[in-house]
């Protein structure tokens, strides 16, 4: 994928119903670069350090995030070769890593984030913990959950309890059943592939029954 590509791609992504919002995105994506290269390669590193100078030439400091969708299989050798070749000289750096992104990425925000899942059991977490701790100090490291951000879920209790007519007739007395189906396979053969295990389907199924049953909490009232 080249430059032109993941600018296509992005692009499929957004909708732009007016001319002016059109012309916001082509400003966005301006501040969009791709570069391509292997996990393991310190040369595709390098280019990647070598294109983040020229866009940071100039500045006193230098702040950057990486955010790693990546493989939980590549976290350390990718976290490393980013501390060799890009970490800062001058300003601060973070690291985040998420745990499956299909179009295998590494974003830079500087900054170091580990989405979950963080090991497949409490022996590969703390291993991968000790993989970090060479490269990268634990204020530089984040750990999230990725699902708590999806805003169509949270979107769901502003539909619930936010709307009149949905907040008077969304309970028992007027919803016979409630049925969340997962029916995408691929899905969930591939997640077991990255991340060693099949929890995630039935972890953000579990999350949107609560989303769709749960009784309104005082924190959303207030």
């Amino acid at each position: 994928m080249d430059q032109k590509e993941y600018h296509s791609r992005v692009k499929s992504y957004i909708k732009t119903p007016v001319k002016e919002m059109e012309e916001q995105l082509d400003k966005f994506l301006k501040k969009c670069t791709y570069i391509s290269g292997q996990y393991d390669q310190n040369e595709s590193f390098q280019r990647l350090r070598d294109h983040l100078n020229e866009l940071e030439k100039g500045r006193p400091e230098n702040h950057r995030i990486f955010y790693m969708a990546l493989p939980p299989s590549v976290f350390t050798t990718v976290s490393q070769h980013l501390k060799k070749n890009c970490y800062p000289d001058r300003g601060i750096a973070r690291l985040i890593v998420s745990d499956f992104s299909p179009q295998p990425t590494i974003a830079v925000l500087t900054s170091e984030k580990v989405e979950k899942p963080f090991g497949r059991d409490l022996q590969t977490s703390r291993e991968l913990q000790k993989a970090l701790e060479p490269d990268w100090r634990e204020e530089e490291i984040f750990r999230i959950d990725h699902y708590l951000g999806k805003e169509m879920v949270k979107n769901l209790l502003i539909l619930r309890f936010g709307n009149e007519f949905f907040g008077a007739t969304w309970n028992r007395n007027h919803i016979d059943n409630v049925q969340v189906c997962f029916v995408s396979a691929s899905y969930e053969d591939i997640r077991a592939k990255q991340c060693g295990h099949r929890s995630h389907s039935k972890n953000h199924l579990e999350r949107k029954v609560g989303a769709v049953t749960s009784m309104i909490s005082a924190s959303f009232v207030t």
